[in-house]
């Protein structure tokens, strides 16, 4: 049976790396989108995506804890 704990430790370690990019000088030149791959370690830069104009999830943008669920509305 896997274990849980690779994945948690790859998890924190990009969450650190996420706010150590956000908080230095840095993060001015870091790209705004990555793809990491997990089991070979590798990380590559991705465009950072437009949303759709007739996404239904267009309404939702902004609402936070004030919307319901999306399984409940």
């Amino acid at each position: 049976m896997p274990s849980v704990v690779p994945l948690t430790v790859l998890g924190s370690g990009l969450s650190t790396c996420a706010l150590l990019t956000l908080l230095s000088e840095e993060g001015e030149v870091a790209p705004s989108g990555c793809l990491v791959d997990g089991f070979l370690g590798d990380a590559h830069e991705t465009e950072p995506k437009s949303p759709v104009p007739g996404c239904r999830c267009q309404k939702r943008i902004g609402q936070g804890d004030t919307a319901a669920p999306p399984l409940v509305a």
